[in-house]
């Protein structure tokens, strides 16, 4: 299955389970396990899961109002990774039933990770990306993340 495949399945995963209403993961940055701007309207996330495999990393957040963030990287350790052609790494955002993508030539970002252990994820991200219906892009910025591993 392609990154991009995977990556819609995670985040409706995740807009599911944000629908459920679970307990935080951890109190992380600005009172979520993740924060961020979406076109400027906070995001505090309720929970987060990230995960490994197949060499990638997967970060997930959903918050109140059916949004979630989610993105894949190369699993390499603390590092910067770029939204872009040629590299492992997409992000998407889920509001209700619309989406919105950053993939190879479609949108762009910066994932920053700056801890990464066999039990805690930490680091900050921009993104722009694309989808709709309206409107065709969101920028997301300010995203931190303090995640644990289960």
């Amino acid at each position: 299955m392609r990154p991009v495949h995977l990556l819609a399945l995670a985040l409706v995963a995740t807009s599911l389970t944000a629908s459920c209403g679970s307990d935080p993961v951890d109190p992380g940055p600005d009172t979520g396990p993740m924060t961020a701007l979406i076109d400027g309207d906070s995001f505090v996330a309720e929970f987060a899961t990230v995960s490994r495999s197949g060499g990638q990393v997967f970060v997930n957040a959903g918050a109140s109002g059916e949004r979630a963030i989610g993105f894949q990287f190369p699993d390499a350790g603390p590092s910067n990774h770029f939204v872009g052609p040629g590299n492992a790494v997409s992000a998407g955002v889920t509001i209700g039933t619309s989406s919105w993508l950053a993939v190879e030539a479609i949108g762009r970002g910066t994932i920053t990770v700056t801890v990464l252990t066999g039990a805690r994820i930490e680091g900050s991200f921009t993104l722009t990306v694309v989808g709709g219906p309206d409107p065709a892009t969101l920028e997301l910025t300010n995203g931190r993340f303090a995640i644990d591993f289960f």
